[in-house]
């Protein structure tokens, strides 16, 4: 018995939908696969991946984005066809970031080179830090107290470790909390007689912030003043005469 047209034309849709479900993957063979992350693992979308031949020509290239496959990455995902078989060069870029080379991969014919998860450097926020002294002159029974202070554009509230030092030698360590709000006291150890120079750095708790250091600051230390006893001569008034 011939197939009726109404069943000719079932048939060719149901061929069609199941080559339309196919995964996109499978269609665009041979490709190249990855996610893309910053250097504190948030996935990046809108990252630039482009792959080039052994002669430098650029051959695929893509956006990374949120991927709609089932138990696929939610963001940074791309996939490269390349077309053929060969060794290509796998770079990314974006504003903001610090364009790099990932490497060179081998891709066969029919197949899928997975990347998993490629780094890509967010440019670092500025921070500044400041140092101040609750007294630039002290003797040496006196100990001074420093005041750190931190700012940067990433957040109002850096974490992170501040390191004091004296003349170059880390004199305290202390950490700068959330509830700080960038500003901490130190108290600094007595120091000997002399002028020394003061100064903090502070390393950042988030990868996304650079880390600074303060100006030095002098500090003067001297001995203490005694004044001496006036000693009694015959014929000097007594304050006091005793019974």
């Amino acid at each position: 018995m011939k197939p009726t047209r109404a069943l000719t034309l079932a048939l060719a849709g149901l061929v069609t939908s199941t080559a339309l479900a196919a995964p996109a993957e499978a269609a665009v063979r041979p490709l190249v696969q990855g996610v893309v992350v910053d250097q504190g693992g948030r996935h990046v979308d809108d990252v630039t991946v482009v792959a080039e031949d052994r002669h430098g020509d650029p051959v695929a290239s893509a956006l990374t984005y949120a991927s709609d496959r089932a138990g696929g990455p939610q963001h940074g995902y791309f996939h490269l066809a390349v077309g053929r078989a060969g060794d290509y060069t796998v770079s990314v870029s974006k504003p903001g970031y610090k364009p790099a080379e990932v490497g060179t991969f081998s891709v066969g014919r029919r197949g899928v080179v997975s990347l998993g998860e490629v780094v890509i450097l967010k440019r670092l926020v500025p921070s500044t830090t400041r140092l101040s002294l609750d007294g630039r002159s002290l003797t040496t029974t006196q100990r001074a107290t420093a005041t750190v202070r931190v700012s940067t554009d990433e957040t109002r509230r850096p974490t992170g470790a501040v390191v004091v030092r004296v003349d170059g030698e880390k004199v305290r360590e202390v950490d700068l909390a959330a509830g700080d709000r960038g500003s901490v006291d130190v108290r600094l150890p007595r120091l000997a007689r002399g002028t020394h120079s003061v100064r903090a750095t502070w390393a950042p708790g988030s990868p996304y912030v650079r880390a600074s250091a303060s100006g030095p600051v002098d500090l003067t230390v001297r001995k203490p003043q005694h004044r001496a006893a006036r000693a009694w001569t015959p014929g000097s008034p007594l304050l006091r005469v005793l019974p």
